[in-house]
């Protein structure tokens, strides 16, 4: 799978094809419940490849998003 990193934004720089903004330390996610939860760019990438995937079934403890 093509990998899609947390990237913070950085003036003068052009990101392609990754997740980031402009808020200090975290990107901003839109869940489907609608809510909006910032997610730390530290994030673990199993547990990132997890909340991005759907249909394999697997649940991920409210309490596992930092």
């Amino acid at each position: 799978p093509r990998e899609y990193p947390l990237t913070p934004d950085t003036p003068g720089v052009e990101a392609h094809q990754c997740f980031g903004g402009p808020h200090p330390g975290v990107c901003l996610f839109v869940f489907c419940d609608g809510s909006v939860r910032p997610i730390d760019y530290a994030i673990d990438l199993i547990l990132h490849h997890g909340l991005a995937s759907r249909n394999d079934g697997a649940v991920l403890p409210a309490n596992a998003i930092p």
